[in-house]
Order: C-alpha cells, then structure tokens, then sequence
C-alpha cells in the first residue's frame, strides 16, 4: 500500500488487530464484561463476577479504613512522634580515626 492509498483509505476500513481483552469492567450486577479497547462484550464467569465482588468489598473496607478519623489521627501522631523522636534523640559522632599504623 503506498502513502496516497493509505492516506485516502477511510480510518474505519484499517485491519484491526487481535485485542487481548486486557483491560476491561466488569458489571457484577447483570454479569457482563466490557473492553475498554475494542468495546467488545461477553458475559463473565462465576469465578470472574466472585473475584470483582470481593475485590469491591476489599475497596470499600479499605477506603472506609483510610478515611476513618481514628486513622488520620493516627498519622498525624505518628508524623509527629517521628520528628519529636528524631529531634530528641543524641547526636552521633563520627569514629574516631587512628593515624597510628599497627604494622
């Protein structure tokens, strides 16, 4: 194919590649499977629509988690401790160096 067909050719007629289903959603409510690259649909497996479940559930406890209150204050307690800890705690020195040879 020269430059000038290829330029003249329509973006819809262009050979599509196989596409991996790589990235794609899952609608755990009436069990289908969309592709965000291609579009294509299929339905999903009991084990598929199972494991996007759980990991909803494994979201949201972690989000619930993260915004809770008690958290936030805790890493504010935290980040405070550590530099309160670091600002306490003695000044190392260096090693002393020995300039005498011991052969």
């Amino acid at each position: 194919m020269t430059y000038d067909q290829w330029k003249c050719t329509d973006p819809r007629e262009y050979e599509r590649e196989e596409c991996e289903h790589e990235n794609y959603d899952i609608d755990t409510i009436e069990g289908r499977c969309r592709c965000d690259s291609c579009g294509e649909s299929w339905y999903a497996s009991e084990a598929d629509i199972q494991a996007a479940i759980d990991s909803e559930i494994a979201y949201a406890k972690y989000i619930e988690r993260i915004e809770s209150p008690w958290y936030r204050f805790r890493e504010w307690c935290a980040g405070h401790w550590y530099s309160l800890k670091r600002a306490l705690q003695p000044k190392r020195k260096a090693a002393a160096l020995d300039d005498d040879i011991p052969f």
